[in-house]
This record gives structure tokens, C-alpha cells and sequence, in this order.
């Protein structure tokens, strides 16, 4: 099984913290996806590296192209093998759901805040009738 990362230019070290525990703890691989060019999410990727190397984890990055809600809920749609997708709470696809401007997700998000905690778990049922 998978876990996804939504990566936009940033990635805070409470939303890396969350993500390494938990895909130890489930066993879980991680795929990142992302708005920014491989290279970009590589280098924000390798802020981490030793972290990664640590748990045991090597992420990988699928860059997304065109309207990121529609290309992000695309690639979770071809990936069945993702139980979940990841996001910082105060990141664009975060501030989207929370403002239920955002279609629901094919998979459960949970939303990440700086201090580390689950900000929201958000199922894609509940993600849609947020946005209603």
C-alpha cells in the first residue's frame, strides 16, 4: 500500500515528521505528488533525505500538469495502491478544502497543521458535503 504527499513549494518539517511515522508505523511506500517540476520536489525531497533514509523510505515523485484539483484527483484515481493523500494544512489544496472550495478526493485526506497534528481527516464524502 501507498500513502501520498501533495507537494506545493514548501515542505514543512511537522507535515515530514507525520508522513515518515506514519508510513513506518503502517508500512506503507510514499508517492509524492506535485505541481513542481521534478527537480523541484526532489531538491524539497532532499531537505529530508536522511530522514528518509532512516525509515526505510524511497518516495516517488509524480509531477502533475494542467488544473491542479483535477490532475491531482486524476493521478489518485490511477493509483489505487494510495489509501490516502497527505497535505499541509496552510497549502493551496489544504486552504481549499477547508474553505470547501475543493471537489472531494477519490481517497481520505488528511490535513496536517504546523504543529504536527492532524488538522482534519477528511473523508472524500465528507470533503463533498463540505463543499455543498
Amino acid at each position: 500500500a501507498q500513502r501520498a504527499l501533495y507537494l506545493g513549494s514548501e515542505l514543512p518539517q511537522d507535515v515530514m515528521d507525520y508522513v515518515l511515522r506514519t508510513c513506518a508505523q503502517m508500512q506503507y511506500g510514499l508517492t509524492v505528488l506535485t505541481m513542481q517540476s521534478q527537480k523541484d520536489a526532489q531538491a524539497l525531497l532532499d531537505t529530508h533525505k536522511d530522514a528518509l533514509i532512516e525509515a526505510g523510505i524511497s518516495p516517488r515523485v509524480v509531477p502533475l500538469s494542467g488544473d491542479p484539483a483535477r490532475a491531482l484527483a486524476q493521478a489518485l484515481r490511477r493509483r489505487p495502491e494510495v489509501a490516502f493523500l497527505v497535505c499541509n494544512e496552510t497549502g493551496y489544496l489544504g486552504r481549499s478544502l477547508l474553505n470547501g472550495t475543493q471537489n472531494g478526493m477519490p481517497v481520505p485526506v488528511v490535513l496536517v497543521s504546523r504543529n504536527g497534528a492532524v488538522a482534519n481527516a477528511a473523508t472524500p464524502a465528507r470533503v463533498a458535503s463540505r463543499a455543498a
